[in-house]
């Protein structure tokens, strides 16, 4: 299928190719844990088995919880995150931040995991990492390892991503610092490794009102969001080495609506850049966009599940595994794994 849209300023480019991941007909509901909002997905060696593919999310305490699978469409668990003293970790999941900020994004660096989420008491950027529990098939804990030391509160959750040519870690979240409501900050740490010594924050100079999306594609930061201001228009932007703005715009082609009510996951799959969201126009249907060169996009409606949340991507067993809450009361994960 093929697209195209024009960014601001910039000429129309070629139609590009896009061949989409090849999910079949019907999601399985596989997990009957309780996540009360987006979910992320992440591929994880562990001690017992080669790799596991863990969905994070906030479960309907409050508390950051995860499940796993071992074949990217069923899940189980519904385990509580806990530090090696049986604490729980709580996110903010304050209504009136919407979707965004009660979902948690992870992150796989060399041989650690992250976990990146809105804490509830003190309403900034708080990350985790995991510490494999010995013997054990699944199951984690998680200690505090940075915390956002500016003044002021995230309105949503963090979009993460990493540059393995640089070592170089990204987490942006929309803020209400500098009297600007949204307003983009990114978390830039170095070395592979997030901590105070390691990352420091500054303006993106940019506005994001959900969760963003973040992703490297051939050398390239890409960013994906929804535009501030109450609307519901898609656009994609490039960053720079800072994760600070450069250039972008609003995206436009074909296959679907090209409008979001919900935030995004972004990855890079099968030389195309794909991102999931929940779409304006199909009553909570999950949408797959993909393309080959960052710039020219198509749509997919996966219309035979709706979503409550903020769709997870992840990338297991040599394919792609979209994962999300179901639109309805039970709160179960529904998943979909597509094989190239």
């Amino acid at each position: 299928m093929a697209a195209a849209f024009l960014l601001c300023g910039v000429a129309k480019p070629a139609t590009a190719q896009t061949v989409f991941p090849n999910f079949p007909a019907v999601a399985t509901e596989s997990d009957s844990a309780t996540p009360v909002r987006g979910v992320s997905l992440i591929d994880y060696h562990t001690t017992v088995f080669a790799h596991v593919l863990y969905e994070f999310y906030v479960d309907s305490t409050g508390r950051v919880a995860y499940g796993y699978s071992g074949d990217g469409s069923n899940f189980t668990g519904g385990s509580r995150a806990q530090d090696p003293n049986a604490n729980y970790f709580y996110a903010d999941t304050n209504a009136q931040t919407g979707d965004s900020a009660a979902a948690v994004a992870s992150l796989v660096v060399g041989s650690d995991l992250y976990l990146a989420y809105i804490a509830a008491n003190t309403h900034v950027l708080t990350v985790l990492k995991a510490v494999q529990i010995p013997g054990s098939y699944y199951y984690m804990y998680f200690q505090q390892v940075y915390q956002d030391p500016l003044p002021g509160i995230s309105n949503t959750s963090a979009g993460m991503a990493y540059n393995s040519s640089t070592g170089d870690i990204y987490m942006i979240t929309g803020t209400n610092r500098n009297s600007i409501i949204n307003e983009a900050y990114t978390t830039h740490c170095v070395a592979s490794t997030i901590d105070a010594a390691h990352c420091s924050a500054y303006d993106a100079n940019m506005t994001t009102p959900t969760q963003p999306g973040l992703a490297f594609y051939h050398g390239t930061f890409y960013m994906v969001q929804k535009i501030d201001g109450g609307g519901t228009t898609i656009f994609v932007n490039k960053l720079d080495a800072n994760g600070r703005f450069l250039s972008g715009g609003q995206i436009s082609g074909s296959g679907t609506s090209f409008r979001s009510i919900g935030g995004f996951s972004m990855l890079a799959w099968n030389n195309e850049l794909i991102f999931a969201t929940v779409d304006r126009d199909n009553s909570n249907a999950v949408d797959i966009y993909a393309s080959t060169d960052g710039t020219n996009w198509s749509g997919q409606t996966l219309t035979n599940r709706l979503t409550g949340s903020t769709p997870g991507l992840g990338l297991f067993n040599s394919g792609l595994t979209v994962a999300y809450r179901a639109h309805d009361t039970r709160y179960v994960t529904y998943a979909l794994h597509s094989t190239p």
